[in-house]
């Protein structure tokens, strides 16, 4: 009983839950905007982790080119946008920028590092 009430909760949640930017609505240019004005001098003008105050921080901004960052979840990367990063100069955004600002952001984040799924090894 436990597993098909689980089941049909995993169904419930994934078919009303977009998984992906393209899923959902957000705009590109409102994202692109607020990148520009508070991501681009960490993070870089293409996401590459190389903006010009990056280089001065202990723990390095995330590229978000790279395999690890493209594979997670677009939740996950709204997640870090509000509430920061343990350890490291990437503090929360929440309070400070809407949830449809924060899902502008995670929407330009895909334009310029499309997700990538994990490989199945079989």
């Amino acid at each position: 009983m436990r597993k098909k009430m689980f089941l049909l909760f995993l169904i419930l949640f994934a078919s009303t839950t977009p998984t992906f930017a393209q899923d959902r609505p957000g705009d590109l240019k409102n994202g692109e905007a607020i990148y520009q004005e508070h991501c681009l001098r960490c993070h870089g003008s293409n996401g590459s982790g190389d903006g010009p105050e990056g280089a001065y921080l202990t723990v390095p901004p995330a590229n978000f080119l790279s395999d690890q960052s493209r594979m997670k979840s677009d939740l996950e990367l709204l997640m870090t946008i509000a509430h920061g990063s343990v350890y490291s100069p990437m503090h929360g955004w929440r309070g400070r920028l809407s949830e449809s600002a924060m899902w502008d952001v995670v929407a330009y984040i895909r334009f310029l590092a499309p997700f990538k799924a994990i490989a199945r090894v079989e």
